[in-house]
């Protein structure tokens, strides 16, 4: 009940601009990233980006890998993750539990990535990433 009190009384004070969400094109925050960058969307009730992803990237003809993370299979996932990223392809890490031992992880993996000389990061390839709140 406080979330929509709130909400209605700063559309009432301020205008309706201060609580409708900014628009964004999934295009746009590709073309503003790197292979070594990711982006990561919070999931909530009725806003998943999944979809849009998937079909941008069949109308761009970008080769897409979509990976769920967990049951135990993580070190073959971030390895699945590593050759696609290699070969130019988006990599979308789908519901994963975000916090702080995956953002490390997932920290330390990109920068050894991007350290590695025998590693060939193609420039269209994307590392996404949705994560429950």
């Amino acid at each position: 009940r406080t979330i929509p009190a709130v909400a209605a009384f700063i559309t009432a004070t301020l205008g309706e601009a201060y609580t409708e969400p900014p628009e964004f094109s999934i295009s746009d925050v590709i073309k503003e990233t790197t292979p070594t960058t990711p982006v990561l969307w919070f999931l909530r009730d009725g806003a998943d980006p999944s979809i849009e992803i998937e079909i941008l990237a069949k109308k761009l003809k970008q080769r897409m890998l979509c990976l769920s993370m967990g049951a135990g299979q993580e070190s073959a996932q971030w390895e699945m993750a590593k050759k696609a990223l290699e070969s130019g392809a988006w990599v979308l890490l789908q519901n994963v539990h975000f916090g702080i031992p995956l953002a490390l992880k997932l920290q330390e993996y990109l920068e050894d990535l991007g350290r590695a000389e025998s590693i060939k990061i193609q420039p269209e390839g994307r590392m996404l990433i949705t994560s429950e709140i």
